[in-house]
């Protein structure tokens, strides 16, 4: 009975050694992108247990190399109402040159945040290591060539919810615009894409012009958090 006892508490030290000794859990670093919190000050990276490289994704039938593509963590709920939520992991297709004007209509934007704005206006506060994207959807292109009525017109006419804020939005392309012409002296010819967020304290879609330029990719693919194993 003795050597029983003595065998089994040798067993739970053994035990006890294994899992005071057991390697660290590996730690990944993550480009975060905003999508929250308007008012937030988010930092740039955020480190966690979870490695989405280690998922095997496939699609159409082909293995995902998510090394082509840039891999952020979502800060904040904006974008709850197209599926992506606060943690999730969201998988960027880099866009470059005419690429930048073929967005699909419903495709979710990867913003760089305008640095250029006033203190004020900014929807990040500036800083070292603060979050430098953000999340929109995609509606539509409005060059600055073109007439506002004209384009609002044709946009709103399936849509009620933006018809209702002809004025609103009409002010804020028009502040776009001054404020782009502001630091881009030489600038002639420019066009924004036009795209909306949700606005987590009052619950209602808020719209918004940014330069193309400062697009910097579409999001592909979405990988729900609960998704991505410890």
């Amino acid at each position: 009975m003795i050597s029983l006892i003595v065998t089994l508490s040798l067993f739970l030290i053994y035990l006890l050694l294994l899992w005071k000794t057991r390697p660290p859990k590996e730690m990944v670093s993550y480009r975060t992108v905003s999508a929250g919190d308007v008012d937030a000050n988010y930092d740039s990276k955020m480190t966690l247990s979870k490695n989405i490289y280690n998922l095997n994704m496939i699609s159409g039938g082909k293995n995902i190399n998510l090394h082509d593509f840039d891999v952020y963590v979502v800060i904040g709920n904006s974008m709850k109402i197209h599926e992506i939520g606060d943690k999730d992991f969201i998988i960027v297709d880099r866009l470059y040159g005419n690429d930048k004007y073929n967005v699909k209509k419903g495709s979710a934007l990867l913003l760089e945040i305008d640095r250029n704005k006033d203190e004020k206006d900014k929807n990040i506060a500036s800083g070292d290591n603060k979050v430098e994207f953000k999340l929109r959807r995609h509606i539509s292109y409005i060059d600055s060539t073109e007439d506002f009525d004209t384009w609002f017109n044709n946009l709103s006419a399936d849509n009620k919810d933006i018809f209702a804020q002809q004025e609103h939005i009409r002010s804020k392309y028009e502040n776009s615009v001054e404020k782009y012409k502001q630091n881009n002296s030489d600038a002639k010819n420019f066009v924004f894409t036009f795209s909306s967020t949700l606005d987590e304290r009052t619950n209602e879609v808020k719209y918004s012009f940014h330069p193309v330029k400062f697009l910097n990719g579409i999001v592909k693919y979405v990988v729900k958090n609960e998704d991505v194993p410890d």
